[in-house]
């Protein structure tokens, strides 16, 4: 049997010594206190409130089985109840105190996109090709993204802290809404809303990222810069190039791709400027085609060679 959490025992306390005063929850000042101690306190005491008022609602004939007519339920019995409470509290019978423990595991193919809306309101959009680990538990809420990358809202929940982890980094969201990727080895962080704190190895030392910065983690945590433009453009669809390397958005266009595309290095340094389709990386690549010296063949079907105009 688990532990009850010291808060449940102690909201029991308080509404036994309540029911012993024949008070109101407002008119008792120390009850007051402890509830604005901690955002905790009042959110296990407003659900013992709605457990208490399951039992006040029980029909007549289960409602005279637990006190005498005429009569409030003696201190006795209720430390019957609130001892029975805490029993199930401890086992996994029945806990309205906890959030139930989520955990699931996603892996996307090439080209498939999905947003996941999770209880606490949070919403997740998961891009091509990436890779999630998602627990939520009692304490905490917790991602870990492995590769590709996802885009968070996250949903407001003062008691449980909301936590990213890739390989590379651990991000704390501090009631926000970011990007954050992971590919090849590098993580990148981009704030869209709030700001996300950022740690890496043991000592725990935190870099904060406002909103409208990025911020780039590989072996070690660098500075926070200006987010690049278009950061979370691929939920839209799109992917914004400014001074961008064709290997680079070709990379990209591969993982929105059912098929298979290969870049031939000599064109991989060219520069590309502009806002492009992710949703039909072929006509993408057939309008840099005609901006860029290069051209596009399919060998076979389903298979693209960029390669330079000139043979």
């Amino acid at each position: 049997m688990k532990r009850v959490d010291p808060a449940v025992q102690q909201a029991i306390a308080w509404q036994l010594e309540l029911e012993a005063r024949q008070q109101a929850a407002h008119e008792h000042a120390p009850l007051q206190a402890w509830l604005a101690r901690d955002p905790r306190h009042r959110q296990v005491w407003q659900r013992l409130q709605a457990v208490d008022q399951r039992f006040h609602s029980l029909p007549a004939a289960a409602g005279r089985a637990l006190q005498r007519p005429g009569k409030r339920a003696g201190k006795p019995l209720l430390l019957a109840l609130a001892l029975g409470l805490a029993v199930l509290l401890g086992q996994h019978i029945y806990d309205p105190f906890a959030p139930p423990e989520q955990r699931a595991s996603y892996q996307l193919a090439s080209a498939e996109q999905r947003t996941l809306h999770l209880a606490d309101q949070t919403q997740l959009q998961l891009d091509a090709q990436t890779r999630l680990d998602l627990h939520y538990s009692a304490r905490q809420r917790q991602l870990r993204l492995h590769s590709g990358q996802i885009a968070i809202s996250t949903g407001h929940d003062s008691t449980r802290p909301f936590l990213v982890e890739t390989p590379n980094a651990r991000l704390r969201a501090l009631g926000t809404r970011f990007t954050v990727s992971h590919l090849d080895g590098v993580t990148v962080l981009a704030v869209q809303q709030s700001a996300v704190a950022v740690s890496q190895g043991e000592d725990g030392a935190e870099t904060i990222v406002p909103a409208g910065q990025q911020l780039r983690i590989a072996a070690q945590i660098g500075q926070p810069q200006p987010a690049a433009v278009g950061a979370d453009a691929w939920t839209r669809g799109m992917t914004v190039a400014e001074q961008r390397p064709l290997g680079s958005l070709v990379a990209e266009l591969a993982r929105h791709y059912r098929g298979q595309l290969s870049l031939d290095p000599r064109v991989a340094e060219l520069q590309v400027n502009g806002s492009f389709s992710l949703r039909d990386p072929q006509q993408t690549l057939l309008a840099l085609q005609a901006v860029l010296p290069i051209r596009v063949e399919a060998p076979q079907a389903g298979h693209l060679q960029i390669l330079p105009a000139q043979p």
